[in-house]
C-alpha cells in the first residue's frame, strides 16, 4: 500500500512494545509509514483498515500466534498476497522455520536482529509488492519470457543439489564451477538472480559479487550467497554490505530456498512484464491511430482483441491447478475448466446442465450447498473435506463463491488438491508427539531401571545359592541313601528354583521394554554413511529366514519375495544397523499379518528414486488394518497383538524420523494388505 503522501505503509505486531519500538528504530531509515500492533487479533482488525505492504510479525504471541495469524490472513483473498516476514526470540530451529515458510511467509528472522540485514530485506519485499499491484491494476495479460538462474559453487555434486531443487520453478538453470565461468556467462545471458557459493578457490563469491556491482550491466541482478561455514554474523554481514540480497546456509532446506528464490523470479518477470507492457502498448496506440482511417478495419480488430481476450481468459483458468466450475442458480453445470474435468472424468460439453452434486457424487450435498449459498449470497469455504478415490484417500479444501451480478444468478465452485499438505502436517504432528513422548518415556524408563536392576540383582543371588544346594540329580542321591526329609527338602528348593527363575525371565523382559523405552529419549550414537540399500535389504531378508520369532511359527522361506529394485540407485545415507532393525520388524509384523496362506503369502519390495529420497516400499497381502488402526499405528505402547509391547513401530518411527531425517508413512486396506513407505536421504553421486 502507499498512503496519500506515496509512502508504502508497513504493519509490525509484537505483544511487547519495547520489541516493537526496537523495529521502529531499526527500520527508520527506511521512507515508510509504520502501524503497530500488540496482538495478533489487533492485527487481523488493522488489515480491514489499511492495505499494508509488508507485515513484520511475532512468531510467539499469548491468545492467537502468529502461525494462526499468517494462516487467517492467506485465507483471506484480500490480504493473502500481502508478504510477512516472521519474527522469534527462540533458538534457530529448523521446524519451526519450515512450518513458517508453509504457512505462506517469504522470510524468517531470528533475534537479536541485525539493521543491514532487515532493511535489505525489507527493501525487496516492499518493491516487489508495489511492483505486483501495479501490474494487476494494469491487468497484464502477456507471459514474460523464462527467467535465467546462474548457480556458481566449486563443487559439481552442490550444483547437482541445486538443479534438483530449483526444477520445480518455471525457470532456466545454468551452471558455472568459478568465479571466472560465472563472470563469463553473465556475458551472454540476462539473469533473474545469481546464487553464488562463498568460499571457492581462485575467486572467493564476495570478489565475484563485488565486479558484478562494478559494471552497470550486471549491478542490479540480485545475488543469494550459498556457504557450507557455521553460522557467522560478520561473514553474514559481509555478504550484505557486498551487495547481496540473502545468505542461506547449507544444508540447504528445500522450502526455506524455493521461497527465497520464488521472490525473484517474482520480481523479475513483474520488470521484464512491464517493459514488454510498456512497448505492446506503444506499438499499440500506433497501430490503432493508423487504422483509425477504416472503420471496418477498426471493428476487426475489435472483434479479434475480444476473442483474443477470451482466449487468453480461458488460457489463465485452465492452467489453474484448482477444479473450477460454475454454475447456474439451480446447481446445474455451466461451464469447468481442464483441472474439473479431469476430477469429474467428464469434458464440459457432457457436463454442461447436469446438476453438480450427480457430476461429483463423492461430495455430499454438493448441488444443495450450492442452490443455498446462491440464495443467500454467502460464500461456503470448508477445510479439509476427506473423499475416497478408487483405494487412496484425497483430502480437499472446497469453496463456493455466489456471483455478485444481478444478471448472472449462480456461482464458482473450487476444489483445491490438499492431499499432500495435510500429510506433511500429519507428519509434523507426529514428529512433535513422538518428540514429547520420548522424553516422557525417557524419564519414566530412568525410574524404573534403578529399581529393576535391584530386583535382577538379588534375585539372580537368591538363585545362585538355592542352585548350589541342590544335588545335580536327585535319582543319584535318593540311590546315595538321602533321607527321605532330605529329598523332601531338595524338591522344595528345585521348585523354588524354578520360580526364581521364571521371575529372572520376566525381569529380563522388564529390561528389555525398559531399554526400549529408552530410544526415544536418545539419538543413535552411530553416525551414518554411504550404503548400498538393495544390499542391505537382501541381507535383512536373510535374517527374517533365520528369525527365532519366525521360525517357531512358520518358515519364512515360504513366504513369495517380488524385488522391484530400480537400477543404478545412489547410495543411501544411513546406519546399517539401525535400518535392518526397522526393515526386519517390518518384515516380520507382515509375516504375523499373512500367517499360514499355504503358499499364497507374498512380499513386494520396492526401491526407487522420489524427488531427490530414495523411497522403500515394503508391502505385505495381509489382513489389513482400517483407518483407526493406522493412525495410532507409531504410537508407543499401542498394538492389536495378543502379546507384545507395541514399541517396534514407535522405534522405527524414531530411527526414520530422529537419527535419519527421513520419512515413514503407512497405507493399508483391510482384506487386501499393508504397505509401508520409508523415504532417506542419498548420497549426490550413483553408488
Amino acid at each position: 500500500m502507499t498512503t496519500p503522501d506515496n509512502k508504502p505503509t508497513i504493519l509490525m505486531v509484537d505483544d511487547t512494545p519495547e520489541n516493537l519500538f526496537a523495529l521502529e528504530q531499526l527500520t527508520k531509515t527506511l521512507d515508510v509509514n509504520i502501524v503497530t500492533a500488540t496482538s495478533g487479533s489487533d492485527a487481523l482488525n488493522l488489515t480491514l483498515h489499511h492495505d499494508f505492504s509488508l507485515i513484520l510479525l511475532d512468531v510467539l504471541m499469548p491468545e492467537m500466534n502468529g502461525y494462526e495469524v499468517a494462516e487467517l490472513l492467506q485465507k483471506n483473498e484480500r490480504t493473502a498476497s500481502i508478504p510477512i516476514i516472521f519474527i522469534s526470540a527462540m533458538d534457530k530451529s529448523d521446524i519451526m522455520e519450515i512450518k513458517g515458510y508453509s504457512m505462506g511467509a517469504v522470510d524468517f528472522i531470528f533475534k537479536p536482529i541485525n539493521e543491514t540485514v532487515l532493511t535489505s530485506k525489507i527493501k525487496v519485499h516492499l518493491e516487489l509488492y508495489q511492483m505486483r499491484r501495479y501490474v494487476e491494476t494494469m491487468m497484464l495479460k502477456h507471459k514474460t519470457e523464462k527467467p535465467k538462474i546462474l548457480t556458481v559453487d566449486d563443487h559439481p555434486e552442490n550444483l547437482f543439489v541445486l538443479d534438483k531443487l530449483l526444477q520445480k520453478l518455471d525457470a532456466e538453470i545454468i551452471q558455472a564451477t568459478s568465479g571466472n565461468e560465472a563472470l563469463a556467462k553473465v556475458l551472454d545471458h540476462d539473469f533473474a538472480l545469481i546464487i553464488l557459493d562463498v568460499q571457492m578457490p581462485d575467486m572467493d563469491g564476495y570478489e565475484v559479487a563485488e565486479i558484478l556491482k562494478y559494471e552497470d550491466r550486471t549491478e542490479k541482478i540480485p545475488i543469494i550467497f550459498v556457504t557450507a561455514i557455521d553460522r557467522d554474523d560478520a561473514k553474514e554481514i559481509k555478504g550484505y554490505h557486498k551487495g547481496a540480497v540473502d545468505f542461506i546456509f547449507k544444508p540447504l532446506n528445500e522450502f526455506i530456498l524455493l521461497s527465497k528464490v520464488k521472490v525473484f523470479l517474482e520480481l523479475y518477470k513483474i520488470k521484464h512484464g512491464l517493459e514488454r507492457l510498456v512497448a505492446e502498448r506503444t506499438q499499440e496506440l500506433k497501430k490503432n491511430n493508423e487504422q483509425l482511417k477504416a472503420e471496418s478495419i477498426k471493428n476487426v480488430l475489435a472483434t479479434e482483441e475480444l476473442a483474443e481476450s477470451r482466449t487468453y481468459l480461458l488460457d489463465v483458468i485452465n492452467a489453474i491447478s484448482a477444479a473450477l466450475i460454475s454454475v447456474d442458480a439451480k446447481g446445474n453445470v455451466l461451464d469447468m475448466n481442464r483441472a474439473a474435468e479431469t476430477l469429474a472424468r467428464h469434458l464440459t460439453e457432457e457436463a454442461r446442465g447436469k446438476p453438480i452434486g450427480e457430476l461429483l457424487p463423492r461430495f455430499n450435498g454438493l448441488t444443495q450447498e450450492a442452490v443455498e449459498a446462491i440464495a443467500t449470497g454467502t460464500p461456503l469455504e470448508k477445510n479439509r473435506v476427506a473423499v475416497t478415490l478408487g483405494d487412496k484417500l484425497q483430502v480437499n479444501d472446497l469453496g463456493i463463491y455466489p456471483l455478485s451480478s444481478t444478471k448472472n444468478q449462480g456461482a464458482v465452485v473450487r476444489i483445491d488438491d490438499v492431499t499432500d499438505r495435510a500429510r506433511m502436517d500429519e507428519i509434523m504432528i507426529q514428529s512433535e508427539k513422538m518428540l514429547s513422548l520420548g522424553g516422557l518415556a525417557g524419564g519414566m524408563a530412568h525410574e524404573i531401571n534403578n529399581p529393576l536392576a535391584g530386583i535382577i540383582q538379588n534375585i539372580q543371588v537368591m538363585a545362585n545359592r538355592v542352585k548350589g544346594d541342590l544335588p545335580k540329580n536327585l535319582a543319584v542321591a535318593k540311590e546315595c541313601g538321602t533321607t527321605l526329609e532330605t529329598l523332601r527338602s531338595y524338591m522344595e528348593k528345585r521348585e523354588i528354583f524354578q520360580m526364581i527363575d521364571t521371575i529372572m525371565e520376566a525381569g529380563r523382559r522388564a529390561a528389555q521394554i525398559v531399554d526400549n523405552m529408552l530410544s526415544f529419549s536418545r539419538k543413535s550414537e552411530g553416525r551414518p554413511k554411504p550404503e548400498n540399500i538393495k544390499k542391505l535389504l537382501d541381507r535383512t531378508i536373510k535374517l527374517a529366514e533365520n528369525d527365532y520369532d519366525l521360525k517357531k511359527n512358520f518358515d519364512f522361506r515360504q513366504i513369495k519375495i517380488i524385488r522391484d529394485y530400480q537400477p543404478d540407485m545412489p547410495a543411501v545415507v544411513c546406519q546399517a544397523s539401525k535400518i535392518q532393525q526397522v526393515m526386519l520388524n517390518l518384515l516380520k509384523n507382515g509375516a504375523h499379518a499373512m500367517g499360514d496362506k499355504a503358499g499364497a503369502s507374498q512380499f513386494s519390495l520396492g526401491i526407487a528414486m522420489e524427488n531427490g529420497m530414495a523411497c522403500l516400499r515394503v508391502k505385505d497381502n495381509g489382513t489389513g488394518m482400517d483407518k483407526a488402526v493406522c493412525k495410532r499405528i507409531f504410537e508407543p505402547f499401542f498394538t492389536t497383538k495378543k502379546s507384545g509391547t507395541g514399541l517396534g513401530l514407535s522405534i522405527a518411527y524414531f530411527i526414520i524420523a530422529e537419527d535419519h531425517d527421513g520419512t515413514i508413512e503407512v497405507e493399508s486396506v483391510q482384506g487386501k494388505g499393508t504397505t509401508f513407505i520409508i523415504r532417506l536421504p542419498m548420497v549426490a553421486s550413483p553408488a
